[in-house]
């Protein structure tokens, strides 16, 4: 009784109460009917409610058991709005089922000699809007139509117009969900379903905005197409990687729409063909410069991502471009994790990709913490005032938590020698030493910890990022148990990141392209914040200042001076972009090809800006051009 209960009580079966009720009073009116079709007269032997009901002109039952029918297929279709089709061939089912029972006990006791099959034949009829005249003056059954056939011939009639519908919304799938496609405002196109790209796909529909995102598929037959459709974005069976198709989705039929393009294939050649493609869209099409579309083509390995993202940083005034890695996006999540606590160091074992990442994510977070220190430390000596007005400002003074990494793997040394190779200088120094200790990680991960006191276990994170074996799993379950205080996050599979603890504080993590559940920021906005938090810091104002407004901290801004910083970053970049310069890292400078800008070229730069300075970003360089030797400057930020 309980688990029924508990049935009855669940979202998904909450139908079948107004189900039971519909039947039952459906079955009443077939009884009814059955029984009067003889001898009319029966229905007015007495004024008992139930018989009094009945009659022909009795509007009130056929109210209540349409109302009940109505609210059965409401309660079932709720929970499965995002699935259509097959709700719809639900609702056909029910109304043939619901006309045929009505009518067969309405017209099975007007036979009269004749076969079953005369019956059945009538009954059918009533699906074209057809009826046999049983009932009347001199016919088989006197008197009026029961209110049961009354209802049939509604019920039929109506099942044949809705599976026509059905019918007709399948063939037509394709082009009106190009159709709705073409209508959405701000779309956000996403190309490419996995493990890893569903839940981003969720989260991009979670807020309200699901009929804004649009997905484009080539595969009919995709196994995740269902899935993808459930979470109510727009779907579109087609190939993205086509300008054909993707005009008219980028360009619509209300202007410019295109906010986000995701194209998240595993190959990364094929999302390559799939921005190129917009490109060409976007370059004939009629743009908004305030609202510059982003395109992003998922690249797993982050050598690549970063390479690619630097060959296209300020390529165009017209869009922004990035690289989403899901080692990246991983490694940012774990990063965050770590330093919720304080961790003073971080035991990294195994040598893979994702080690990288981490190791690179742990650089930048130290360059940028430095950064900041730096601007506040030169904003409280300008101006002492102001910035002990700021409530945020003394936070920045605190140093990065992390002291210490170290390399457990038996090629750790040569998984340091490729970060300092593909660091920056700058990065490099901000970060405190990498140390390494070749051998493999399960024969010595246990007995670094043994050798540290609990203060020291606790203050120390391990992240085993080494490819999931059933070794690997047992040796992280067997350190958490053994050092209850410390940090032990173990990669497992794909799928939605970082899920929680186990036991202890055994968390295994996932590689995703969610960062906590969020869409990962992308690298125009993490550069503009990084400006603007150290431009703020580095020129603190009073509060109630006229720029107090634009001074404050990056979440607490308004959408549009965020989106503005961002704008300005984007055309400082493009702006030198186009005297010749690419933006690249040092290390992929061509020894003799580095030209720094002219003072003439900064200056034109800045008379277009309204800003008198130029940075680089972290780590980048000019190569190539045509201007001779000049001065270099850069700025932490302008508003």
């Amino acid at each position: 009784m309980r688990r029924l209960l508990a049935m009855l009580g669940s979202r998904r079966a909450a139908w079948a109460i107004p189900v039971a009720l519909a039947a039952a009073v459906t079955g009443y009116l077939a009884w009814g009917a059955w029984v009067s079709a003889r001898d009319p007269s029966w229905l007015y032997l007495d004024q008992e409610w139930w018989r009094a009901w009945l009659r022909p002109n009795h509007d009130g039952v056929l109210f209540v058991v349409i109302v009940l029918w109505l609210l059965s297929a409401f309660s079932y279709w709720w929970p499965r709005r995002r699935r259509p089709q097959d709700v719809g061939l639900v609702v056909v089912v029910t109304m043939v089922t619901i006309g045929a029972v009505l009518a067969t006990a309405s017209l099975a006791p007007c036979r009269e000699g004749q076969t079953r099959t005369a019956v059945v034949t009538w009954v059918i009829s009533l699906y074209v809007g057809a009826l046999e005249p049983r009932y009347g003056t001199g016919t088989t059954c006197p008197g009026q139509l029961p209110l049961a056939l009354q209802l049939a011939r509604t019920v039929c009639l109506g099942a044949t117009l809705v599976g026509a519908l059905a019918a007709a919304a399948v063939l037509w799938r394709q082009p009106v969900a190009r159709l709705r496609a073409r209508l959405v405002k701000d779309a956000t196109i996403v190309t490419g379903l996995d493990a890893m790209t569903i839940p981003l796909l969720r989260r991009l529909t979670s807020a309200g905005h699901e009929s804004r995102v649009v997905v484009i598929e080539p595969d009919q037959r995709h196994p995740l197409l269902d899935e993808a459709r459930g979470t109510g974005a727009q779907i579109v069976v087609a190939d993205p990687a086509s300008p054909q198709v993707l005009t008219p989705l980028l360009r619509g039929l209300r202007g410019p729409q295109l906010r986000y393009l995701f194209s998240l294939r595993p190959e990364a050649a094929e999302n390559e063909a799939v921005l190129s493609a917009a490109r060409f869209v976007l370059r004939h099409s009629r743009s908004d410069p305030d609202r510059p579309p982003h395109l992003i083509a998922r690249i797993d390995d982050p050598r690549h991502a970063d390479l690619w993202r630097g060959q296209r940083i300020g390529a165009s005034s017209l869009w922004f471009e990035d690289a989403l890695s899901p080692q990246e996006s991983t490694a940012c999540a774990l990063v965050n994790q770590v330093f919720r606590t304080n961790t003073r160091q971080v035991l990294l074992c195994g040598d893979s990709t994702l080690a990288l990442a981490v190791l690179l994510e742990l650089a930048h977070r130290a360059w940028e913490r430095q950064g900041l220190v730096e601007a506040a430390a030169r904003g409280r000596a300008a101006d002492p005032a102001a910035f002990a007005q700021d409530g945020t400002a003394p936070s920045a003074m605190s140093p990065h938590p992390a002291e210490r990494v170290v390399l457990l793997d038996r090629r750790a040394e040569d998984l340091r020698r490729e970060y300092l190779a593909t660091s920056p200088q700058s990065i490099v120094q901000a970060l405190p030493a990498v140390e390494v200790r070749p051998g493999v990680w399960r024969d010595q991960l246990l007995a670094c910890l043994d050798t540290m006191t609990s203060a020291e276990a606790a203050e120390t994170a391990v992240l085993i990022v080494d490819i999931p074996t059933e070794r690997g799993l047992r040796e992280a379950g067997r350190v958490a148990r053994l050092h209850p205080g410390t940090q032990v996050f173990v990669l497992s599979s794909d799928g939605a990141g970082v899920t929680g603890a186990v036991f202890d504080q055994l968390q295994p993590f996932q590689r995703a392209l969610l960062v906590e559940g969020q869409a990962p920021e992308d690298t125009w906005t993490r550069i503009a914040r990084h400006w603007h938090e150290s431009y703020r810091l580095l020129h603190p104002v009073v509060s109630g200042g006229a720029k107090e407004l634009t001074r404050k901290p990056w979440e607490d801004l308004d959408k549009f001076i965020r989106e503005d910083n961002i704008l300005q970053l984007r055309s400082v970049m493009a702006a030198v972009v186009a005297r010749g310069r690419h933006w690249v890292p040092v290390r992929a400078v061509v020894p003799g090809s580095f030209v720094e800008l002219s003072d003439p070229d900064v200056e034109e730069v800045a008379r277009e800006e309204h800003s008198p300075l130029v940075r680089a970003p972290p780590g980048g360089r000019l190569v190539g051009g045509r201007s001779p030797r000049g001065r270099q400057r850069r700025r932490p930020g302008q508003q």
